[in-house]
């Protein structure tokens, strides 16, 4: 081979491992070689050489699948089959370059049949998961630690935003049967084909591990959905839900039917099968995981200690202590640790959650500090009571600085005790102030919100040498109504709304600006943008 330098070949050279990767003529080569290898797999089954795995009625199975640089055939796992192809794989390496290995991996996992998750692994993993996210290494467990269904909810209830194993896995089954009903892949028409009849699901066993999981999710979907009625061939009168819920008749009970109204087609369009738990009608994997997840009351503290000018690090601790689950000496005492209990920031009395963080001389003084800034009394009955403090009529940056305190002093308080009981380092409280003060002002540099021009607000934020902010000037545009041409009558209308109601309105108005007709609805609650769209 040689190389063309302005128009003329230069130099030659042999070709011993081929072209580079992203070469043009790569991809080239690449194909004449697969085309190959795909007729020879071809040829093979037209021999009879290789057995295809049978496929379902008026469902014709390939005899292969070629995707990118990966291969799959569908053959039966019959001696002789694989004998054949082994021959060809091994005639077609001699002649390509291409060489395989068995028995091989596939992006680091060993290839084998897995046809469901066994619930056994998946605890498995959940237990490293766990193990690792409190100690850094999956063989070691911590004694107090949040439990594993808490930490899978959303931050909004409580948790860390993790998702279970073992519920996603009963998500996707969901998210699978729906597909299965309604995708028109190769996969769904040949599943369908052989697990339906007449649109009810097959009684007797069929040997498909995806099957099993499908059949398990299947009447759960069924009663989560609605027909949408089009020329009715698929749904049946008693059985199927087209009308809100099934007219099927229990007991001979023949003595009344509920009064249903069901739009119908005026064109022979087919039935549509909709999913009853969201607007569009079509399930997707978030909402299969939102139907599926036990819902728990949402904790009005989560979006306090997790956002984006607190690290994680720091919520994190806080959001132990607000669950109750920080390893003081009390909270092992209950887990079967005999030790002797004291404080180690007083060394006056036995060590428990409330009196480390709040009663104790040491956080006494800190919490005390925080009240004077904020010119407060604060006192602490539970540990909700923290974030009272933040509900006052503070602007939003003033929010931002004190949120950061309270969470900086708990972080404080708990390193102090760390210090004062593994290193025997005692920290004089008004050393921990100087600290606080720099987290609260790196807690600041985080966020764009602005203060308010108000002396409380400028007291606060300069107290931790937090620059101040005004809100931008407000701009005043001038609207001006336009008539239309002679002979024209125009309509302006728009909309607002609140929490609770909504409502639009229109006036009709001529060339001359005068009055023709004016109108008003009430619409109750919905968006803004559906609202206007309403008004015009």
């Amino acid at each position: 081979m040689s190389i063309s330098i302005n128009g003329a070949q230069k130099g030659y050279f042999k070709c011993l491992r081929g072209v580079r990767q992203g070469d043009p003529i790569s991809p080239i080569l690449f194909f004449l070689a697969e085309e190959v290898l795909s007729r020879g797999i071809s040829n093979l089954v037209q021999e009879g050489k290789i057995e295809l795995i049978k496929g379902s009625r008026n469902s014709p199975v390939p005899s292969h699948c070629l995707y990118a640089d990966d291969i799959m055939v569908f053959c039966k796992g019959k001696f002789a089959s694989l004998q054949a192809l082994q021959a060809l794989f091994t005639s077609y390496a001699s002649c390509s370059g291409q060489v395989g290995s068995l028995p091989f991996n596939y992006l680091g996992v060993p290839i084998f049949k897995v046809y469901t998750w066994p619930v056994s692994l998946l605890k498995t993993i959940e237990t490293w998961s766990r193990n690792f996210i409190w100690s850094g290494d999956i063989n070691k467990r911590k004694l107090v630690t949040v439990a594993w269904k808490y930490v899978c909810v959303p931050y909004s209830e409580g948790g860390l935003g993790l998702r279970s194993l073992i519920s996603l896995n009963e998500d996707s089954n969901l998210k699978l049967c729906w597909d299965f009903l309604h995708s028109e892949e190769s996969w769904a028409q040949i599943l369908r084909n052989r697990a339906l009849r007449n649109g009810k699901v097959i009684g007797h066993h069929i040997s498909s591990s995806l099957w099993s999981s499908i059949k398990s999710e299947f009447s759960c979907l069924m009663e989560n959905s609605n027909w949408l009625v089009g020329n009715g061939k698929d749904i049946k009168l008693w059985e199927d839900s087209w009308c809100g819920e099934p007219l099927q008749i229990t007991n001979n009970d023949l003595t009344w039917l509920p009064n249903k109204q069901v739009t119908l087609s005026n064109q022979s369009v087919p039935d549509k099968l909709i999913w009853k738990h969201n607007s569009c009608g079509v399930m997707s994997m978030k909402d299969a995981y939102k139907f599926k997840r036990s819902k728990t009351g949402l904790k009005s503290w989560a979006k306090l200690i997790w956002c984006n000018e607190i690290p994680p690090s720091q919520s994190l601790l806080v959001w132990r202590l607000m669950l109750d689950k920080i390893p003081t000496d009390e909270k092992l005492m209950t887990r079967g640790c005999n030790l002797p209990s004291m404080c180690s920031l007083c060394c006056t009395t036995a060590e428990s959650t409330f009196h480390l963080f709040f009663s104790c001389q040491f956080a006494f003084n800190l919490w005390c500090w925080l009240a004077t800034i904020l010119n407060l009394t604060i006192q602490f009955q539970c540990m909700e009571d923290l974030w009272r403090l933040c509900d006052r009529a503070w602007s939003p940056r003033c929010k931002v600085a004190i949120k950061s305190t309270i969470v900086n002093i708990i972080n404080s308080i708990w390193m102090a005790r760390n210090k004062a009981r593994f290193n025997n380092r005692a920290n004089h409280w008004k050393n921990v102030v100087s600290w606080i003060s720099a987290n609260t002002l790196i807690a600041d540099n985080r966020t764009s919100l602005c203060s308010n021009a108000s002396l409380s607000d400028f007291r606060i934020l300069k107290h931790f040498n937090i620059s101040i902010h005004p809100p931008r000037a407000p701009c005043i545009k001038e609207i001006i109504w336009k008539p239309p041409c002679a002979s024209w009558v125009k309509c302006n209308s728009d909309g607002a709304s609140t929490h609770a109601s909504s409502s639009c309105g229109g006036i009709f108005r001529n060339h001359h600006a005068d009055f023709y007709v004016a109108l008003q609805k009430t619409l109750g609650s919905t968006r803004l943008i559906l609202l206007n769209f309403v008004g015009q």
